[in-house]
């Protein structure tokens, strides 16, 4: 079991009538630099509250049923010292999953499995009314959403250098508080916005391998496969320099990603790790009715091939000792 709680206390000024250039020179305007409103002092204060918690229990020898829940629970609290239109607000914001899950072995421990299902449970609480033909405050008040999860997985292992994975899982992503609540600068809230959701295939390799001396290399490589409805992305706003977190309809992922550790005796260790995303856009029309202008292309702003490495070397008794 462990608790956490945190306080992030943010205030941003902008009382200037000022258009800053990227050299930092600056124009005179009859706006703020932010957004393009009027002069705030704006202060943004979110408590919150994180508790996760497991609890495993063995069936039979390789058999193990396991319980685990998770709550982000964050309010919300927006003042301004200038703007005399702010009305003052706590919104609230909350997120639950429980999970249960079903892991054992068999054939001489070759054969793991995993059989889980989960509950996805967010909570919204909004009283803020700024800007609400953008936010889309005046469409709720509170509001409870409820999404049901699960798959599969099993692993088959052929020796200690080779063992085969595969995957099935139906998967939710509950919005992040950034992209419900905005950042109270740059970002807009959109309480309008859903949990994603998706069908993934997972396939992959894994091994050790090890040679005399204290050799050994490990691998990993995984292919996979998504589907996803209600994709979350940041929609850029080019007239106000601003962006909101917004759903797209569908969305097509497929990729891959690997990842090697060699270590050479005790001393010497090289990792390396790379993925590759190909993100397609499904939909074909909008919301309004509209056709998809980027329907069958990639989503844009997104980076699609990522990859790090490193080396360590560790040295012993330096000193003697």
């Amino acid at each position: 079991l462990a608790i956490s709680h945190t306080w992030d206390h943010k205030t941003v000024v902008d009382t200037f009538y000022r258009q800053y250039r990227w050299d930092g020179s600056y124009i005179n305007s009859s706006r703020n630099e932010i957004n393009g409103r009027g002069k705030s002092i704006r202060h943004t204060r979110r408590p919150l509250t994180m508790v996760n918690s497991t609890i495993g229990y063995r069936l039979v020898e390789n058999s193990t049923i396991t319980l685990n829940y998770s709550l982000n629970s964050m309010h919300n609290k927006l003042a301004d010292d200038i703007d005399a239109e702010f009305v003052p607000s706590d919104e609230r914001f909350d997120k639950q999953i429980v999970g249960v899950s079903l892991s054992g072995e068999l054939v001489n421990n070759r054969l793991n499995y995993l059989l889980f299902a989960k509950n996805y449970t967010s909570y919204l609480n909004v009283k803020q009314q700024e800007m609400y033909w953008i936010t889309g405050s005046d469409k709720l008040s509170a509001r409870t959403t409820t999404n049901w999860g699960g798959g599969s997985g099993l692993r088959y292992k052929f020796s200690n250098g080779l063992a085969i994975k595969a995957s099935f899982e139906k998967s939710v992503r509950l919005p992040l508080p950034n992209e419900v609540l905005g950042n109270s600068t740059t970002i807009y809230p959109n309480y309008q916005i859903k949990p994603e959701s998706s069908r993934n295939i997972n396939i992959g390799l894994t091994g050790n391998l090890k040679w005399p001396a204290k050799h050994r290399l490990s691998y990993e490589a995984n292919g996979f496969f998504r589907r996803v409805e209600d994709y979350i992305r940041l929609q850029i706003s080019e007239s106000e320099g601003m962006s909101q977190y917004q759903n797209v309809n569908s969305v097509f992922i497929r990729g891959v990603e690997s990842e090697i550790h060699f270590h050479a005796g005790n001393s010497l260790e090289i990792m390396a790790n790379m993925s590759y995303l190909y993100e397609v856009n499904k939909t074909r029309f909008q919301n309004n009715g509209k056709p998809e202008i980027t329907y069958n292309n990639k989503m844009p702003n997104r980076p699609w091939l990522y990859a790090n490495g490193g080396v360590s070397y560790r040295l012993y008794n330096i000193f003697g000792i």
